[in-house]
């Protein structure tokens, strides 16, 4: 039994790690501070121009933001579905993290789960002396 328990506490910890060390590599493509507040309905055609050229950067990390922000501005979540779609990869970038968030909450109430009946079953089977 200590054994299992050791075997649970080993793989969560290897599986957190995984899933931090991917949701890591699509936190560093985004740029820190992002004001997309010049994003405006006249100026799409050249911003677009702009997101096309930042595009490549952005894939490396080293974006300036205007590809953020032009499909934060101009996007909707069926551009996951094409990937010719110029915002294909920001929106995939998106609710890949979205999900693995939901994935990891998920792992955690899970494994509080598995942790509490483990400490159940522990207390019934050795007992507990509340008396000194």
């Amino acid at each position: 039994m200590f054994i299992c328990v050791i075997i649970f506490f080993s793989c969560m910890v290897f599986g957190f790690v995984y899933l931090k060390t991917l949701l890591n590599k699509n936190m560093e493509k985004t740029v820190n501070g992002l004001n997309c507040d010049y994003i405006k309905d006249d100026t799409k055609d050249v911003t677009k121009e702009y997101a096309e050229l930042d595009l490549t950067n952005h894939e490396i990390g080293k974006g300036i933001g205007t590809y953020h922000c032009y499909c934060k501005a101009y996007s909707d979540s069926s551009a996951i579905f094409d990937k010719t779609n110029l915002c294909y990869n920001y929106q995939y970038e998106h609710y890949f993290g979205k999900f693995f968030t939901w994935i990891i909450a998920l792992i955690i109430v899970l494994s509080n789960s598995v942790i509490e009946k483990i400490f159940h079953f522990l207390t019934l089977k050795i007992g507990y002396r509340y008396k000194s």
